[in-house]
């Protein structure tokens, strides 16, 4: 419980546990009481809680300060937040309101584009068999209300499914990111 006398290589060792065991609180605590530690395991140790955090912005100013380090990991991890600058995250409100306007489009816009042209041919599909059948028929027509009920929930789907997709877009990034950082992280 005291990590303040716990000798340089089991300190270490000890922060990367805390670290893997996701106890970022504990570990920050670790370096801060710790005196044993040689400054490149405290940047190592650092830098990898932040980022496995996902917390880009506060890993950005520790990699900025030690930039000129010739670490490896700071070169990686520095490589990594790079890619995530430059990463466009998808809005999901932006994604629903494109789908709100064209059928799928939203889906398209998070780059499930072939989920988008299925979501605006069943909603078409649908919207176009409903009018058919009040044309022919009127307003007591079946088959129109029948269809015109398939298309408002195939619509309404299209809207879900299209926030869903911004979210998985964006889920499937920070996922990727992650998993390098946990390479880099276990390979020092």
């Amino acid at each position: 419980n005291n990590y303040a006398v716990i000798p340089e290589g089991m300190a270490t060792e000890m922060g990367r546990l805390l670290l893997h065991e996701k106890r970022f609180d504990e570990s920050s605590n670790l370096l801060n009481v710790n005196k044993h530690l040689s400054q490149t395991d405290v940047l190592f140790l650092r830098l990898s809680g932040t980022m496995l955090k996902g917390d880009f912005k506060s890993a950005s100013l520790i990699y900025e300060e030690n930039a000129g380090n010739n670490t490896r990991f700071v070169a990686d991890y520095g490589n990594i937040l790079e890619l995530e600058r430059g990463f466009r995250y998808k809005k999901p409100g932006i994604s629903i309101l494109m789908s709100a306007i064209i059928p799928g489009s939203g889906k398209v816009y998070s780059g499930f584009w072939k989920d988008g042209l299925i979501s605006f041919i069943f909603v078409a599909a649908s919207a176009y068999q409903s009018y058919r059948g009040f044309d022919k028929n009127g307003v007591k027509s079946a088959y129109g209300w029948i269809f015109g009920g398939l298309a408002a929930g195939f619509y309404i789907g299209n809207l879900y499914g299209s926030g869903k997709s911004a979210n998985q877009h964006n889920s499937e990034f920070r996922h990727q990111i992650h998993h390098q950082v946990e390479e880099i992280f276990t390979a020092y």
